[in-house]
């Protein structure tokens, strides 16, 4: 899955502590647009020093208008980089955009589908699926909201799997 998150869920997953271990996920991969990385501006040198490592690619600035960004965001009323991110969605299906803005995703799921929008719990649970306990995805989703994300409250038992 390749997955472009907005500033708002790149930021929650370095405040859990887990950005890292997203990283590491098999079969996830995120992509940044130009401008999530100039939103991200607390996080510049520790993404750049991942994408110079490969653990995070970049999305090349050239073959999306400033314009056509700009007017999704006004008829929108939505971010830049939330609007960039989901027009290279749009125009690439094989992404999958990560936001935890209730209206970035009310507005993705109108333009690329439901299946292609998540947010940092689904990355949570991902870790989950992949060997991280239950316990530590709560406690970044705990710090995460700690830290100001604005994600719903939820039990220790949302991140427990069913088995099957």
């Amino acid at each position: 899955m390749r997955v472009v998150p907005d500033a708002c869920s790149l930021i929650n997953l370095h405040k859990g502590g887990v950005l890292d271990v997203v990283l590491g996920l098999e079969g996830v991969s995120l992509r940044l647009p130009e401008g999530v990385l100039k939103e991200c501006v607390e996080l510049g040198e520790e993404l750049q020093d991942h994408i110079g490592s490969g653990r995070i690619g970049e999305i090349p600035d050239t073959d999306l208008s400033v314009e056509r960004v700009a007017q999704f965001a006004n008829e929108n009323n939505l971010g830049v980089g939330e609007s960039e991110c989901i027009a290279r969605c749009q125009d690439d299906p094989s992404l999958v955009f990560c936001t935890d803005d209730r209206r970035a995703r009310h507005v993705a799921r109108q333009h690329v589908g439901d299946a292609r929008v998540i947010g940092t719990e689904d990355l949570l649970l991902e870790c989950v699926r992949q060997g991280m306990s239950p316990l530590d995805a709560y406690t970044a989703h705990e710090t995460m909201r700690a830290r100001g994300a604005f994600l719903p409250e939820r039990p220790r038992e949302f991140f427990i799997l069913d088995p099957r």
